[in-house]
């Protein structure tokens, strides 16, 4: 091939079945032009005026194909994935730009009935904050950020009608910007960034029993399990929060004493994914303000793109391509997508704090 080439991918019976689209006077193996050839799996143009009559003219990539980006390596149309985890990579148009350090990932959702349009809609993005307080080591970050909750709320219950709104969680959640959901070696947690924290202690002052402390962090109990679910849904895990401690400006809650012991340590030690030297090569490359962002661990790399490419990786092909991050950014009535994979080793050993063991004492220190 000496010109551009479109590659279309179907799927019959589990089966993917190619179709490659060129003009004529791109093919520069006449064996190709064989009439076996063009019926199976090639459709040439002879001139860019003349096409055949079986080309689908109301396509939506012949709609869409005007906002690609001429220099990109590769562009992908991609419809329905069967897949619940990559609802992010359904229905969008994607140009891929690839070096052999990276991939950089950037388009737009096609369908203009897609739930990312009506999550955010009348909702500016923002400024992501909870990698200031998920652990550097963090398996996977999903953050969800609003300037309304009031709006956001009415935006999600519009995609699910099931959810509810309390006065408790109106009075808490009035008082953040950012919620997601973070998963460690230990567990799974969900945190919310405080723009009043004063407000939002206020709002927890019936839930103001102390289990413990760690770190001389406090660890309050919750017992309002259901709260996240009814007021998020899918959006969030499904976890039984009984538990949550504060730490400036973010609310942590957690199923397992554990996990917020584990983040209340990072966090102390400053041993943070804002911090991580990995994360901060890959965000420096993407936009600064967000509706949704997400890290993807090597292994949920690994499986969307072998999904989106019909490859056979395996999560230990993909090691050294820690911290791939996913952006969704809603634009007056464009929402888009980011994506920024990066192949990075540092160069040299960053000395952290790293926290060998624990032990709780049963009776306080004598001395300082």
């Amino acid at each position: 091939m000496s010109g551009p080439l479109l590659v279309c991918v179907s799927t019959e019976n589990e089966k993917p079945y190619y179709t490659f689209i060129a003009e004529q006077k791109h093919i520069d193996t006449k064996n190709l032009l064989k009439p076996k050839y063009i019926h199976d799996s090639i459709w040439v143009f002879p001139s860019k005026t003349q096409k055949p009559k079986e080309f689908p003219l109301k396509h939506p990539f012949k709609e869409l194909s005007g906002i690609l980006d001429k220099n990109a390596t590769f562009s992908i149309y991609a419809t329905k994935i069967k897949h619940p985890k990559f609802s992010l990579f359904e229905n969008v148009l994607l140009d891929f730009n690839v070096s052999p350090e990276s991939i950089a990932i950037n388009g737009i959702y096609t369908n203009p009935n897609s739930d990312w349009i009506k999550m955010f809609d009348l909702i500016a993005p923002k400024t992501q904050e909870l990698d200031k307080i998920a652990p550097d080591d963090v398996q996977n970050l999903n953050s969800y950020v609003f300037s309304d909750f009031d709006q956001f709320s009415k935006n999600i219950k519009s995609i699910d009608s099931t959810l509810t709104t309390t006065e408790f969680s109106k009075s808490l959640m009035g008082t953040i910007q950012e919620i997601g959901s973070l998963n460690t070696t230990d567990g799974t947690a969900i945190a919310l960034h405080s723009l009043d924290m004063s407000a939002s202690r206020e709002a927890l002052v019936g839930f103001q029993e102390q289990l413990n402390t760690f770190r001389s962090v406090p660890i309050f109990k919750f017992n309002n399990d259901t709260l996240f679910q009814q007021s998020f849904g899918t959006l969030l895990p499904k976890i039984k929060t009984s538990n949550y401690t504060i730490l400036d400006d973010f609310l942590v809650f957690s199923n397992q004493e554990r996990v917020l012991e584990d983040v209340i340590s990072k966090y102390t030690n400053k041993n943070i994914l804002s911090s991580n030297e990995s994360f901060q090569n890959t965000t420096q490359k993407l936009s600064y303000e967000v509706s949704f962002q997400a890290t993807l661990s090597p292994d949920d790399l690994t499986q969307i793109l072998n999904t989106l490419l019909d490859t056979s990786l395996s999560s230990t092909d993909l090691d050294d391509y820690q911290n791939t991050v996913v952006q969704v950014i809603k634009d007056d009535a464009v929402v888009h997508i980011n994506e920024q994979i990066e192949h990075f080793r540092p160069t040299r050993q960053r000395n952290n704090i790293n926290e060998v063991f624990s032990l709780a004492l049963d009776a306080p220190l004598l001395g300082d």
